[in-house]
């Protein structure tokens, strides 16, 4: 258990879950929704937290959040890659196609 139900984390919880998220991914399920867990649990995470390491899956699992840090430049790679296999297949209207 990170912390009492409906309550923030404490510092040595916040402690501990900052130093493992600098050596592994950290997976935290639960039975409550997104708002608490902003609350309770990233609102209390410092700054520095590599949340990248973090995947959350409120509401006992049933939905999967989790951080991503991309490059600008890997991703207009990518977008241009996907955009022109797009348009060597001959795709409708590729503009209405989220790719990020």
């Amino acid at each position: 258990m990170l912390a009492e139900s409906k309550s923030p984390l404490d510092a040595e919880m916040v402690e501990l879950l900052t130093s493992l998220l600098d050596i592994v991914k950290v997976a935290v399920i639960s039975g409550v929704a997104w708002p608490h867990f902003e609350k309770q649990v990233l609102a209390n995470l410092p700054h520095h937290a590599r949340l990248e390491q973090l995947s959350i899956l409120p509401t006992c699992g049933t939905k999967f959040y989790q951080f991503v840090v991309r490059d600008p430049q890997e991703t207009k790679r990518v977008t241009e890659a996907i955009s022109a296999c797009l348009s060597d297949t001959q795709v409708a209207n590729p503009t209405e196609v989220s790719y990020v």
